[in-house]
């Protein structure tokens, strides 16, 4: 019989909960899937959108730029068929100055005429410039180009006239720009302009000028007067007044700048001095000594020169340079001692190097005690004492150039020098000439031993 199963276990049921939870999970994994695909779509749209947008405006922007290069092209067309228009006008129809206009134009003529009352009257000459702006404003072209013979002697004049009439201002620098605009414009008269107009341009041009170089000499004797008070400094002030020309008046304020300058460099003097005390190194502090006193010397030689009498700056440099010919003799003094007592342990070394080469006789003596056969050693012809004598020959050539060629004979005094020479005669006499060869090649190339060397 089959088995029968209790009804109340359900295996079944407690298995199946957890994978009702798989297809739930795969629908909303589908759905977030569904919702990502249309916004991913939607955001494609979108930046064809913004694609389409930025086409449009370049394109609307080049529309602009054409149209406005087609609106310049046409205006300048215009223009150009109008000034073609005026010239077939004027040249095929023969023009007729109005009658209004021609009165007026001489009008202004006859009353530039009166140069001289022009000349003092600024009002009057900046009135008839607004009326021959206006005239010529009011005429069409082809009248103006009629016209263009008198109307620039016209205008030349009244800008002349307002050149002289400009307020002269309280600025060299503008002073001679105006100069320069006087000359140009009257350098640059139309023919039919009246010659007195330029030699009155001339004559104001020279006038300005001297006025710029006025207020340059006042200036330069303001800011001289402030550098001699300690609010500038004097060296420029002294500058700029002697390039002045024609000052007299200022050569006393120069030589008050001069003594001035020459104080100051005499205060950085006393500047650099006080660092000598500072100085630990002896040599440091004599090339700063010697700079010292020779830049005192040329500030002497300028007192000398430019004739300057002034004790208390006199006696200042002269209290500088005997400090820094102290410090400098001072230098030389234990420069001096230093040298003297190199040269005595010179002289002391070298006599060690001559004592240190013996005679030949001494070195063959030592080589022969060294022979162990007494009989050879007794024998003057073995070849054991020929051996010897050969190297005590041979030692002797190189204690010649070991210890004699590396003294330098310039720094010997005359009792070292003499007893080297002797020693060295001696020693050299008794080798052969082949060893005296090899002495006198050595001595060649080696190097002479300096005083510094010495410790």
């Amino acid at each position: 019989m089959p088995e029968q199963t209790d009804s109340t276990q359900q295996p079944a049921t407690r298995t199946k909960g957890p994978w009702i939870l798989v297809p739930l999970a795969a629908l909303t994994l589908g759905g977030l899937g569904v919702v990502w695909t249309q916004l991913d779509r939607q955001a494609e749209r979108l930046r064809h959108l913004e694609d389409e947008h930025a086409r449009v405006a370049q394109a609307s922007g080049m529309q602009l730029s054409n149209l406005d290069a087609a609106v310049r092209q046409a205006n300048l067309s215009i223009e150009q068929q109008g000034s073609l228009l005026s010239r077939i006008v004027g040249s095929v129809v023969p023009v007729r100055i109005p009658e209004g206009t021609e009165n007026e134009l001489a009008r202004i003529e006859s009353k530039l005429a009166e140069t001289d009352t022009l000349a003092a009257s600024k009002d009057e000459t900046a009135t008839l410039a607004r009326e021959i702006t206006t005239l010529i404003d009011s005429l069409p072209p082809w009248i103006q180009a009629e016209l263009l013979p008198r109307i620039v002697p016209v205008r030349w004049q009244l800008d002349a006239l307002q050149l002289m009439h400009r307020e002269l201002p309280e600025n060299a620098e503008v002073l001679h720009d105006l100069a320069g605009d006087l000359v140009t414009h009257a350098a640059n008269r139309p023919q039919a302009s009246p010659e007195k107009l330029v030699e009155r341009l001339q004559t104001h041009a020279q006038i300005v000028t001297a006025e710029a170089t006025r207020l340059e000499r006042r200036s330069a004797i303001e800011r001289a007067e402030k550098a001699l008070s300690g609010e500038g400094d004097p060296s420029v002030s002294l500058m700029e007044l002697e390039t002045l020309p024609d000052a007299p008046e200022a050569e006393e304020l120069q030589q008050k700048l001069r003594v001035a300058v020459l104080r100051r460099q005499a205060d950085r003097i006393e500047g650099d001095a006080a660092l000598l005390p500072r100085l630990a190194d002896p040599e440091l502090r004599a090339r700063l000594a010697a700079t010292i006193h020779s830049t005192i010397q040329d500030l002497l030689i300028a007192v000398t020169a430019l004739n300057i009498k002034d004790p208390e700056l006199t006696e200042r440099l002269s209290r500088l340079t005997a400090d820094a010919q102290g410090q400098i003799q001072a230098y030389q003094a234990d420069t001096a001692r230093k040298n003297a007592a190199r040269l005595r342990d010179y002289q002391r070394w070298a006599l060690e190097q001559i004592r240190s080469v013996p005679t030949l006789d001494k070195l063959e003596s030592g080589r022969v005690a060294k022979i162990a056969s007494a009989i050879d050693r007794n024998n003057p012809l073995s070849q054991a004492r020929e051996d010897a004598n050969a190297g005590a020959r041979d030692e002797l050539v190189k204690l010649l150039i070991q210890h004699l060629s590396i003294v330098d004979l310039r720094l010997l005094d005359s009792a070292v020098g003499e007893w080297y020479s002797k020693v060295f005669s001696d020693r050299l006499g008794k080798l052969d000439e082949a060893r005296q060869i090899r002495v006198v090649d050595g001595f060649a190339n080696s190097i002479k031993r300096p005083l510094e060397d010495l410790p």
